[in-house]
């Protein structure tokens, strides 16, 4: 199954922002201070609440970048080609051990099998 050009653009897109949605959720990881239904303030747990759902998305993604990288690129490579994926680095300073026409194949594969999870 062949996605469309733009939908690629915004899937990559989406990978390129994958350093900054980890760090995102890392920093989600220290809120503290909520109540929910506690007393009035409903104001703090509303945004506490859409901290959360924020948090789950963010989650979602970077998970389902991560799994699929793991997929298409096998446990040895993915780490070195989410930094293409990711990072946008050179194919030529990955250091993988697969031509670049087998790797742009599954890199378009990854895209792919991406969509279907995002």
């Amino acid at each position: 199954m062949s996605i469309s050009k733009k939908r690629r653009n915004e899937l990559k897109y989406i990978c390129l922002a994958y350093p900054e949605k980890v760090k995102q959720i890392q920093e989600f990881a220290y809120i503290n201070g909520a109540s929910f239904g506690q007393g009035g303030d409903n104001v703090k747990t509303d945004i506490l609440e859409k901290k959360v759902i924020k948090l789950i998305e963010l989650k979602k993604q970077v998970e389902a970048i991560e799994q699929t990288a793991i997929e298409i690129f096998g446990g040895d490579y993915y780490k070195k080609a989410m930094n293409n994926i990711c990072k946008n680095m050179s194919f030529h300073r990955l250091g993988l051990h697969m031509s670049e026409k087998t790797f742009y194949r599954r890199k378009t594969l990854f895209f792919e099998r991406l969509d279907e999870k995002i």
